[in-house]
């Protein structure tokens, strides 16, 4: 079968020259107000690809006295007729994050999900699964969230990957990131990439870099990836890993 793959080439933290209208771009005021009104913005939930396109990976932080948390997806907006999908939980920095994988996705379907702790549900979010073999991709690398700017330093990468939705006429189905999302690997710093939409509604393939690494555990603990390499030994989790979309294998390897 023929297959359509766009790479869209984006340069983060910048600001990009031409804007088309549609692009839903935050000013610092706007985001703050986003950002400390919303509980999502600080919860650190993020949807990973799956094994294959019928599947997909989410990982958030979790309250304390969380002892019941799932992921509840449905086909209409309504969240009518759910399926809850529960997982395990694992520690960064000291604090419990959810990793639960979500199954028996089919083709070319928008999805809608929220997660529930003891905080109470999140809001609705959405995704969708590609068409056969046809998925449209965007290549990234050093997002370099820091922990002294995590807060604005996130706003410029929502707004520039919400920019690059809108020129994919609204079908972004995966960001590839080849590593150092964060500049110390702090959890802050993936607090603040994850605070906007574009983690918890386009499948977010990450990479370890050398700047991840500064805190140690902390990216192995946050991300939750398939297949990845010694899974016995938690602390790799997100280190070496695959994933199949369409008829395209994707092998990240930490060398």
């Amino acid at each position: 079968m023929k297959k359509t793959l766009a790479i869209l080439l984006g340069v983060l933290l910048c600001a990009l020259t031409v804007l088309p209208a549609a692009a839903q771009i935050y000013s610092q005021a706007e985001w703050e107000d986003y950002f400390y009104g919303t509980p999502d913005a600080t919860r650190g939930l993020i949807m990973q690809p799956g094994r294959n396109e019928t599947e997909r990976y989410f990982s958030w932080l979790l309250p304390d006295g969380s002892s019941d948390f799932y992921v509840s997806v449905s086909e209409n907006a309504g969240m009518t007729n759910t399926t809850h999908y529960h997982g395990i939980v694992k520690y960064v920095d000291g604090k419990p994050a959810a990793k639960v994988t979500v199954t028996g996705l089919k083709p070319s379907r928008t999805y809608y999900y929220n997660v529930r702790d003891a905080s109470g549900r999140s809001g609705v979010y959405s995704f969708r699964t590609a068409e056969g073999n046809n998925f449209t991709a965007m290549y990234v690398t050093d997002i370099h969230i820091t922990s002294s700017s995590y807060v604005s330093h996130g706003r410029k990468f929502e707004n520039v990957t919400s920019d690059a939705e809108t020129m994919a006429d609204g079908k972004l189905d995966l960001i590839l990131s080849a590593g150092d999302q964060a500049s110390n690997g702090s959890l802050t710093e993936y607090i603040g990439m994850t605070a906007g939409k574009t983690a918890k509604g386009i499948s977010f393939a990450t990479t370890i870099g050398n700047h991840d690494f500064g805190s140690g555990s902390d990216y192995y603990n946050f991300v939750n990836t398939p297949n990845h390499g010694d899974p016995v030994n938690a602390q790799y989790n997100g280190d070496d890993y695959w994933f199949v979309k369409g008829d395209t294998l994707f092998i990240v390897l930490d060398s």
